[in-house]
């Protein structure tokens, strides 16, 4: 199984050199929520995802892990 979310998520923030904390900043969103999407104890809905790609400088494929037409 590939990488999750939550997984793409952490990277994404070591990517960009930014906490948690920032990123819930960025976003307007609780550090809680962040740390359930980190840990994969929620999975962001669509408008979530939007937020946080634009947040992190990812786009929507990458962080759902659909790349080249590949689901995992």
């Amino acid at each position: 199984m590939g990488m999750t979310v939550g997984n793409r998520i952490t990277l994404a923030l070591k990517m960009r050199g930014i906490s948690q904390k920032e990123l819930a900043n960025k976003t307007r969103m609780t550090e809680q929520t962040i740390s359930r999407y980190v840990h994969d104890v929620r999975t962001p809905n669509a408008k979530a995802i939007k937020i946080l790609c634009k947040a992190l400088c990812v786009s929507a494929d990458w962080l759902l892990g659909v790349e080249n037409g590949n689901d995992d």
